[in-house]
């Protein structure tokens, strides 16, 4: 009887831990899945990304900034810059070309910063 116990909990257990496996999946994009995420600093970047960044924010912030490389091995930057509530996210490649520019979301104290240079 207690072995039959034993059973039906490990059975319970490993069912609820492919659910939470599932779940995790389904909540991670598609083409994420083979993508190992990083955070690193600024510093580590490759210089031609370095100076694009540089470039980029210069007079704003740099929020984070992300090494994504991929399955089959290319290796990209996610860079977040915020300037006065405003957000972008660049896509950078390793040689410092913008691959993706998109709107990001803005932290909420730079919000606040924003709100204030415009009088609000």
């Amino acid at each position: 009887m207690r072995s039959l116990a034993r059973t039906s909990m490990l059975i319970a257990a490993l069912f609820g831990a492919n659910l939470y496996v599932s779940a995790v999946r389904a909540d991670t994009p598609a083409g994420d899945q083979d993508t190992q995420h990083k955070k690193i600093t600024q510093d580590q970047l490759p210089a031609a990304a370095k100076a694009t960044v540089d470039k980029e924010a210069k007079g704003k912030t740099v929020e984070s900034v992300f090494q994504d490389t991929k399955k089959n091995g290319e290796v990209v930057y996610k860079v977040d810059i915020s300037d006065h509530g405003a957000a972008t996210s660049l896509t950078i490649s390793a040689t410092g070309e913008v691959v993706d520019r998109s709107p990001g979301t803005p932290k909420h104290d730079d919000m606040q910063k924003g709100d204030k240079a415009k009088g609000h």
